[in-house]
C-alpha cells in the first residue's frame, strides 16, 4: 500500500440540484446510502482521487457555502476496489460512516475529521454532490507532525481524454490515479495509456481495464518501463466511459505533490501560426491592455499559449494547470527544462541569449519577440507579462 503525506485542496462550483436528507445540521453522518443509490452524475458530482486514515494518518475536511443561499452537499467515501469505506469521523462520535452530508447557511462552514487511530493505513476516494449552490472543501491529509504538503483539485467525474506530462528524471517518479466513477452496473473503462517522449515519438501504447468504481495507482516506470529515466506527455483515453484522474510527482522518502491532468476533452486544439515572422517586426507597447488575447508562436511555429488576464482560460500562459502554464509540459515556456522554456535552449523566451525566442501575435500579425533577451528588438519582457496572466 503506497503511503500518502500530504495536504489536498479543492473548489467546485455546481449548477444542477441534489435534493437534501432529512433535517438541517451542517453535519451528520447518512450511514446506509450508497454512491449506487445516488449515481455519479458527470454535470454535478465532482472527485477528490485520494484520502487516507490510520495508523496516525487523519483526514480534515472543511465545507464552505460559497453561495448566496442555503445549500446541501453529501461527501461519498469509496475504497480503491469500489466498495464504500466508513470513515470514523471525530465530530460525530457514531461510529463510521461511508456517507456525510448537511445543509450549510449562507456563508457558513463546517469541519470535521478522522480519527486516524486505526492500525494500518487506508486510503481512498470521495465524492462530492452539492444543492444548486457554490461551495468550497478541502481535505488536508497529515501525518503525525510532519510539516509536508501537497495540493490538489477536485477532479471532473466526466474525463474521456486528456494529457499531463511526466518526467522520470533523476530521483523523482511520476504516477497517476486513475478513477472509474461511474455505477456499480455500468461496463468497465476500456483506458488507453500513450506515452511519448520530448520529441514526440512514442514510447509505448498500452490498455488497461478498469472496473467501475475502482481507482487504480500507476507509477509509470514501474508500469511502463520505457518511460524510465525520459521525460514527455503521457496521454489517456477511453472510447465509451468517462473517468477521473490526477498526476503525482513522488520524491524517494515517499512524499507526494499532486498536479491536474489537462482534459483534451475541453481543451481546443492548438492554432496554425497565421505566418512565418519577417526579419523585421513592428513592435507593440508592452502594456497588459495592449497585449490582450495576443497569441504567441515558438521560432519553430508550435502554439504555446496566449496572452489573457483570464487565468483559468485552458490556453492561457497564466493557467498552471494548462499546457501553455504548467512549469511540467513540453509545450510550455515556464518549463525550465523544456525546448521553450529552459535556460540554455536557443528558442526558450526565458533564456537571456535565446537568438530564436518565441514571437507574439496580435490580430493575427508577428509583432515582437517574448523574450528575456535584451538584445531582440523589438521585444517585449517575458518577466514583464507575467503581470498580464496573472502569475505575478
Amino acid at each position: 500500500m503506497r503511503m500518502i503525506r500530504c495536504v489536498l485542496s479543492a473548489v467546485v462550483w455546481s449548477g444542477l440540484a441534489l435534493a437534501a436528507g432529512a433535517g438541517g445540521e451542517r453535519l451528520r453522518s447518512l450511514a446506509g446510502e450508497s454512491r449506487r443509490d445516488a449515481l455519479i452524475n458527470p454535470k454535478s458530482d465532482f472527485i477528490l482521487p485520494e484520502l487516507a486514515d490510520g495508523a496516525g494518518v487523519a483526514t480534515l475536511f472543511t465545507v464552505v457555502n460559497l453561495d448566496t443561499k442555503s445549500i446541501q452537499w453529501k461527501l461519498y467515501f469509496g475504497d480503491p476496489n469500489g466498495v464504500d469505506l466508513p470513515l470514523p469521523i471525530v465530530e460525530l462520535q457514531g461510529g463510521a460512516t461511508n456517507v456525510v452530508g448537511g445543509t450549510l447557511p449562507v456563508g457558513a462552514s463546517v469541519s470535521f475529521s478522522t480519527t486516524g487511530a486505526a492500525p494500518q493505513v487506508t486510503e481512498g476516494w470521495a465524492a462530492l454532490q452539492l444543492t444548486d449552490g457554490k461551495a468550497s472543501v478541502t481535505a488536508t491529509i497529515v501525518q503525525g507532525s510532519l510539516d509536508a504538503q501537497a495540493i490538489v483539485n477536485l477532479a471532473s467525474s466526466a474525463e474521456t481524454r486528456f494529457s499531463m506530462p511526466f518526467n522520470n528524471r533523476g530521483p523523482l517518479r511520476t504516477g497517476i490515479i486513475v478513477l472509474h466513477p461511474d455505477s456499480a452496473d455500468a461496463p468497465p473503462a476500456t483506458v488507453t495509456f500513450v506515452a511519448r517522449d520530448e520529441d514526440a515519438a512514442e514510447l509505448v501504447r498500452q490498455t488497461v481495464t478498469i472496473a467501475p468504481l475502482r481507482q487504480r495507482f500507476l507509477s509509470l516506470s514501474d508500469v511502463f518501463p520505457a518511460t524510465a529515466g525520459k521525460a514527455g506527455t503521457l496521454e489517456v483515453s477511453s472510447v465509451s466511459r468517462r473517468f477521473s484522474a490526477i498526476g503525482l510527482r513522488i520524491s524517494p522518502n515517499g512524499f507526494v505533490t499532486f498536479y491536474n491532468v489537462l482534459s483534451l476533452d475541453s481543451v481546443p486544439d492548438a492554432p496554425q501560426r497565421p505566418s512565418t515572422p519577417p526579419a523585421i517586426l513592428p513592435g507593440i507597447s508592452p502594456a497588459c491592455d495592449a497585449l490582450e488575447g495576443a497569441l504567441v508562436f515558438a521560432d519553430d511555429g508550435q502554439f504555446v499559449g496566449k496572452i489573457t488576464s483570464n487565468k483559468f482560460a485552458p490556453d492561457s500562459l497564466g493557467n498552471e494547470f494548462g499546457r501553455y502554464g504548467t512549469d511540467y509540459s513540453t509545450t510550455s515556456i515556464f518549463n525550465p527544462f523544456g525546448r521553450y522554456g529552459g535556460d540554455y535552449s536557443s528558442a526558450s523566451a526565458t533564456n537571456p541569449t535565446a537568438p530564436r525566442p518565441p514571437v507574439i501575435f496580435s490580430g493575427g500579425n508577428p509583432v515582437a519577440f517574448l523574450t528575456a533577451n535584451s538584445g531582440k528588438t523589438p521585444w517585449v519582457d517575458i518577466n514583464a507579462v507575467l503581470s498580464c496572466v496573472g502569475r505575478k
